[in-house]
């Protein structure tokens, strides 16, 4: 790592340019679920035993996670770190918009 900020790994629904670029431009080590496995299909399971295998945060706007048993589980079976916008149909404006006012 290098600097401060923690590693972000940043969800498929976030996109692979846009979304990432926000948070690598204020400094973030960034890498996309897309970077890490391609484009097959993961259950988010196995993406949150990455997240907290890696102390990565994961960044999603997936509100699916806290709703979800198995999910639920596993952010905290594996102390991850996340950060969830919970409004799915944001517009990519919105969401650099919300990501940058809070960075």
């Amino acid at each position: 790592m290098s600097n401060l900020l923690p590693e972000a790994l940043i969800d498929h629904c976030l996109g692979t340019d846009r979304i990432p670029e926000v948070f690598r431009s204020a400094g973030f080590d960034v890498i996309t679920v897309t970077e890490k496995f391609g484009r097959q299909d993961v259950l988010d399971r196995e993406i949150l035993e990455l997240a907290g295998r890696e102390q990565l945060l994961f960044i999603t706007k997936d509100a699916h996670i806290r709703k979800n048993k198995i999910e639920r589980e596993a952010v905290f079976l594996n102390a991850v770190r996340f950060l969830c916008l919970v409004h799915q149909n944001m517009s990519n404006d919105d969401m650099e918009a919300v990501f940058k006012k809070h960075m």
